[in-house]
C-alpha cells in the first residue's frame, strides 16, 4: 500500500546523461581514492573491484540524473550516498590490507591470462551496468521484453545441461530408487 503512494519519475534514456553518470562515478571514486591515499595502479585486483564499484555507482547516478524530474537535491543525495559507499569500501580494503599484510605471501606478478580475465570481467560488469541503466527506457519495446524473458531464464542453460547429462531420465532412476527402499 505504501509503494502505491510513491510517485516514481520516468527515465528519459538520455545517452548524454548516462555517459555523464559513468564519468561522475569514475571521478568520485578516483578523487576519494586519491584523498584516501590509495594507489590503484599498484594492485590490479583493487583496480578491478574499484571498477565494479564504479559501475554500481554509475547506476545510482544515472537514476538520479536521467529522469524527467531530475533536480539538484536528488543528485546531492546520490553523491553523498556514493561517497559513503566509496569511503566504506576503501576503509575496509585498507584495514584488511593492513591487518593481513604480514600473513599473506607477496605475489610475484600478474600473468597476461589474469589480466585478460580481469578485463573480461570488467567488460561483463560494464555491460550489465549499462543494460541496467538503459532497461527502464527500453522496457516499453516489445523486442526488449522478449529478450528480457530469455535473459531472466538464463537462456535455458539449465534445461540444456539437464538434457546433455540426461538428468531428467526417470527410467534409469527407478532401479536406484527401488534399491534404496
Amino acid at each position: 500500500m505504501r509503494i502505491s503512494k510513491i510517485k516514481s519519475s520516468k527515465r528519459t534514456g538520455s545517452i548524454i546523461k548516462i555517459i555523464l553518470s559513468i564519468i561522475l562515478a569514475t571521478f568520485l571514486f578516483t578523487v576519494i581514492a586519491f584523498v584516501w591515499g590509495v594507489d590503484l595502479t599498484k594492485d590490479i585486483s583493487l583496480l578491478l573491484v574499484g571498477g565494479v564499484i564504479v559501475m554500481g555507482l554509475s547506476t545510482l547516478f544515472a537514476t538520479a540524473m536521467d529522469s524527467n524530474e531530475s533536480n539538484f537535491t536528488a543528485l546531492f543525495r546520490t553523491s553523498i550516498l556514493a561517497s559513503i559507499v566509496t569511503v566504506s569500501f576503501l576503509t575496509l580494503e585498507s584495514g584488511s590490507s593492513l591487518l593481513l599484510k604480514s600473513q599473506l605471501p607477496q605475489t610475484s606478478g600478474i600473468s597476461s591470462l589474469e589480466i585478460t580475465m580481469f578485463i573480461i570481467l570488467l567488460i561483463a560488469f560494464g555491460a550489465a551496468a549499462i543494460i541496467q541503466i538503459l532497461a527502464p527506457a527500453l522496457s516499453v519495446k516489445p523486442s526488449y521484453r522478449r529478450i528480457a524473458i530469455h535473459l531472466r531464464n538464463g537462456f535455458y542453460a539449465n534445461a540444456i545441461f539437464d538434457r546433455i547429462t540426461n538428468a531428467l531420465n526417470v527410467e534409469g532412476k527407478k532401479d536406484i530408487i527401488s534399491k534404496n527402499y
